[in-house]
């Protein structure tokens, strides 16, 4: 209808807040609400949009308005009869409140680490089964298992409920989201191939793909800071170089909005990038140098071939179906 329509995210909420049906606490409890995936991120989040931190927030600023009154008295009138003893309750009115708020910000951040997750990293040397322990803890095959060191490029998140806290166990080894990270403008002199420096000190060319180049382009051109051309392109709203941290969380947001996976991670490009190339005639070779993998078996555990893929290729490539067909 005319005049008419869908309302945004968050309208309501930022429309309660402004007209002080609630304030800033209560709002964040909703957005936490919406977040919850535990039972204790709920409870939690349910008692801050009940008031509970407004009223704890109010109740300092009534000690403080208090202690306040108090000495201004004290100050603005020196010849009244004012109670001696004043600046002893002044006194201690601040050492109560004072002690108060450390309680509260003393708390080990409880409320902090249920908002947001405990992470818990799984560290060890090269293949002594952390992707094996990640894979069982999180009951479904969340990182590639393999025989050879070094399978595992970037972090790979799982997800536990454990006790109502969040639990994110990381697997993680070298970085390979951190090769794309580390783009600088020196890298778009060669047109057609991305010379990368990677783990080890390898070096290995990358194709660049035309819309790729397009959109980095698009991107340097909206970028509101002054980069030269051996520094980072990416980088985060400080200005500050893009980590991959901040990338992963920022995907992992993407993927929710989009109903994706809860397995995709930048990890998962990788699997992609290898078995379309496969898929559409690439030898394992040239995807193994593409990749940067020292063993060709590592390669193999990256390329996911469906069966009717290598049914095409058993017919058009073995002796005997040629035959028949001659």
């Amino acid at each position: 209808m005319e005049g008419e329509r869908l309302a945004e995210a968050g309208e309501f909420t930022r429309r309660a807040f402004l007209n002080n049906k609630f304030d800033l606490t209560a709002a964040e409890g909703i957005a936490d609400l919406i977040e919850a995936e535990t039972i204790w991120q709920h409870r939690q989040a349910v008692k801050q949009f009940g008031g509970e931190l407004e009223e704890l927030y109010n109740s300092w600023k009534k000690s403080l308005l208090t202690i306040i009154s108090l000495l201004e008295a004290y100050i603005d009138f020196p010849d009244e009869d004012i109670p001696p003893d004043t600046l002893n309750e002044v006194v201690a009115l601040t050492t109560q409140l004072k002690n108060t708020i450390s309680k509260h910000l003393n708390d080990n951040r409880r409320g902090e680490l249920l908002r947001s997750g405990i992470k818990l990293t799984i560290l060890g040397a090269p293949n002594v089964g952390k992707s094996s322990l990640l894979n069982f803890l999180m009951q479904r095959d969340v990182a590639i298992v393999s025989d050879v060191a070094g399978t595992t490029r970037d972090i790979i998140e799982g997800h536990l409920d454990i006790g109502g806290y969040p639990i994110i166990l990381q697997d993680t080894a070298g970085l390979r989201i951190s090769e794309a990270l580390s783009i600088t403008k020196t890298h778009f002199q060669d047109l057609d191939f991305l010379k990368i420096i990677g783990k080890g000190k390898k070096e290995r060319l990358i194709p660049w793909l035309p819309v790729s180049r397009i959109l980095i382009e698009q991107y340097l051109n909206k970028l509101p800071y002054n980069i030269n051309d051996t520094e980072p392109i990416f980088r985060g709203q400080l200005g500050k170089k893009l980590q991959p941290a901040v990338f992963n969380r920022e995907l992992i947001k993407l993927r929710r909005i989009y109903g994706l996976p809860e397995h995709l991670s930048a990890h998962s490009f990788r699997h992609s990038f290898a078995s379309h190339l496969l898929e559409n005639g690439a030898d394992m070779r040239s995807i193994q140098e593409l990749l940067g993998h020292n063993s060709l078996s590592s390669t193999q555990r990256y390329t996911k071939i469906s069966l009717q893929h290598l049914e095409n290729v058993y017919n058009i490539a073995h002796p005997i179906t040629n035959a028949k067909k001659e």
